[in-house]
């Protein structure tokens, strides 16, 4: 999926579905102001593996990588920016 699809489809303007809930975008918000999976799921109150299983099913649903996932930072893809 193109970035302006997957914008689309996050923003529930793609005309088709699945869509992101509403949820997954609370959480997609959280980990990209905090920068980190475990800071958002404490600040979000859920468990780290709850907030990636969220995170994965939404990037697959987008059909885009949303996040870059290293040891010590959850960074924002190019994609991930433009939402």
């Amino acid at each position: 999926m193109q970035p302006a699809a997957a914008v689309a489809a996050f923003q529930g303007n793609s005309g088709h579905r699945p869509m992101a809930s509403l949820r997954q975008m609370e959480y997609f918000s959280a980990v990209a102001e905090a920068g980190s999976l475990r800071r958002a799921a404490q600040q979000l109150g859920v468990t780290q593996p709850t907030l990636t299983v969220q995170l994965r099913a939404l990037e697959e649903t987008l059909g885009v990588t949303l996040f870059e996932r290293t040891r010590s930072a959850t960074l924002l893809t190019p994609v991930g920016r433009s939402l």
